[in-house]
C-alpha cells in the first residue's frame, strides 16, 4: 500500500512536471506569435496611422486647398470687384474721352488733332472692298447687301441704306467736277422743296464758289468726296494718307465756308473695315447707297425714259439715292421723279450727321 502510495505521488509529480514542461513549450510557442501578433498589431496600428497622418496631411491639404480656393474665390471675388470698379471708371473715362474726342473729333481750322496713331486701327480687317448694292432684295424693295452692311458697319459710322421702314427717300449728288448741271438741278430740288447731300471734291470746292454758297444757303448738306478723289480708292493712301486728304479738305472748307462737315462718300466705292474706322476717328458717317446707276460718263448718257423707270422701280423705304450731278439725263428727269415718288407716297428726307 505503501508503494502504491509512493508511485501515484511519483506519478503525479511527473504528471505535473509533464504539465509544466507543456505548459513552458506552449509559452514559448505562444509568446513568438503573441509578440508577432503584437508586432502586427502595432504595425497595422503604424500603418493605420500613417494613412491617418496622411489622411489628416490630406485633410490639411483639402482644407488648405479649400482655404485657398476659397481665398483664391475671394481674391478673384476682389479682382472681378475691383475690375468692375476700374470697368466703371475706365467706362466713365471712355465715355469723357469720347465727348472730349468727339469734341476734338471735330478739328479747328488748321489744328488737326483727330490725327491718332496707326496702331489704333490695327484690330480691323484692311480688305478692300468694292461697294455694289446687289440684287436681291426684301419685300420693301430693300437690297439686303444693304441691309446686311449698315447692320454690320454702323458702329462705325458706315450706312448703305437708312434702317427705316418709312417711305423716306434720301437724295444725294455726287460732284467730282462741275458739269453745268448743279444750277438747274438746285432750281428743281427748290421748286420741289426737296434736301439734299452734295458730296463734292477739292476740284469742286475750289472751282465754284457760288454754288457751294448757294448749297449752304438753300439748306442742303456739304459734305465730304475727298481732296483728291483717288482712282484706287480711299485705303489705298494708307491710314496716314487717308487723315492728311481728309482733313486738308476739311479744315479748307471750315476756313473758307466757315462750315463743318460730318458726312463722307468713298470715291468709286472702294473701302476697307480700317478706312471706315479711319473716318469714324475723323468724325465722319461714310454714307454709301442703296441705287445707282450708270450716269456719268456724260460722253454717253442712259435714256431720259428708260433711266426714270429704274429710279421709280427701285424705291424703298430708307433708300439713298446716288446721282452724278455731272449728268444730263439726272437732270432732266429729276423734277418727274419727285412728283412720281410723292404720287407713291414716298416723301424726302435729308441726311445729317
Amino acid at each position: 500500500m505503501k508503494n502504491k502510495g509512493n508511485n501515484q505521488r511519483i506519478i503525479i509529480a511527473i504528471m505535473g512536471v509533464i504539465i509544466v514542461a507543456l505548459l513552458v513549450v506552449i509559452m514559448i510557442l505562444i509568446k513568438p506569435d503573441s509578440a508577432g501578433n503584437g508586432d502586427s498589431t502595432q504595425t497595422e496600428t503604424e500603418t493605420n496611422q500613417v494613412p491617418g497622418s496622411e489622411s489628416e496631411v490630406d485633410s490639411e491639404s483639402e482644407t488648405d486647398t479649400q482655404t485657398g480656393n476659397t481665398q483664391e474665390s475671394e481674391s478673384e471675388s476682389v479682382l472681378d470687384s475691383e475690375t468692375e470698379s476700374e470697368t466703371e471708371v475706365e467706362s466713365e473715362s471712355q465715355t469723357e474721352s469720347e465727348s472730349e474726342s468727339e469734341s476734338e473729333s471735330q478739328p479747328q481750322s488748321n489744328n488737326n488733332n483727330t490725327q491718332t496713331g496707326n496702331g489704333s486701327f490695327d484690330g480691323y480687317a484692311t480688305d478692300v472692298m468694292n461697294w455694289g448694292t446687289g440684287g436681291d432684295r426684301n419685300e420693301l424693295n430693300q437690297p439686303y447687301d444693304c441691309l446686311k452692311y449698315t447692320e454690320k458697319y454702323k458702329d462705325l459710322g458706315g450706312y448703305f441704306v437708312m434702317p427705316i421702314q418709312e417711305k423716306i427717300i434720301y437724295l444725294t449728288f455726287d460732284e467730282g467736277y462741275e458739269n453745268g448741271y448743279t444750277p438747274a438741278i438746285l432750281d428743281t430740288l427748290k421748286e420741289k422743296n426737296v434736301k439734299a447731300v452734295f458730296f463734292c471734291t477739292n476740284q469742286f470746292f475750289r472751282d465754284n464758289e457760288d454754288l457751294v454758297w448757294r448749297i449752304i444757303n438753300e439748306g442742303h448738306v456739304l459734305a465730304s468726296h475727298s481732296k483728291s478723289h483717288p482712282a484706287d480708292g480711299m485705303p489705298s493712301l494708307g491710314i496716314q494718307g487717308q487723315i492728311d486728304d481728309m482733313m486738308w479738305l476739311h479744315n479748307h472748307v471750315l476756313d473758307k465756308y466757315n462750315y463743318e462737315m460730318t458726312l463722307f462718300r468713298y470715291p468709286s466705292g472702294k473701302f476697307s473695315e480700317q478706312s471706315l474706322a479711319v473716318m469714324k476717328s475723323m468724325g465722319y458717317n461714310s454714307i454709301f447707297w442703296s441705287f445707282a446707276h450708270y450716269d456719268y460718263d456724260v460722253n454717253n448718257q442712259p435714256d431720259p425714259a428708260t433711266s426714270l423707270q429704274k429710279f421709280v422701280d427701285k424705291m424703298h423705304p430708307g433708300a439713298i439715292y446716288l446721282v452724278h450731278a455731272v449728268s444730263s439725263t439726272n437732270t432732266e428727269i429729276l423734277g418727274d421723279f419727285i412728283d412720281q415718288a410723292r404720287a407713291a407716297g414716298y416723301e424726302f428726307g435729308l441726311i445729317e450727321n
